[in-house]
């Protein structure tokens, strides 16, 4: 995830990376990871939030963040 701001919004960015496959023994598939110059991330989604509205923003996702913590440590 990325995030950058203007004077006026915030732009949250969403990417997915797709590792490649290596297949061989371990010490190949490490020399050929060594060799990776890069690997390509894909933007899969973007939120763009107004700067006045990003308080409650995140106020909303720590809300939910709290509920779900604590509705996972009653399940355990």
């Amino acid at each position: 995830m990325v995030v950058q701001h203007t004077e006026h919004e915030f732009i949250l960015s969403f990417f997915e990376v797709r590792p490649p496959i290596f297949l061989g023994p371990d010490e190949e598939q490490k020399e050929k990871a060594a060799q990776l110059k890069s690997i390509k991330a894909e933007c899969v989604a973007r939120v763009i939030v107004a700067s006045e509205r990003m308080s409650d923003f995140v106020k909303v996702l720590q809300d939910n963040l709290s509920k779900y913590k604590t509705k996972s440590s009653q399940q355990e």
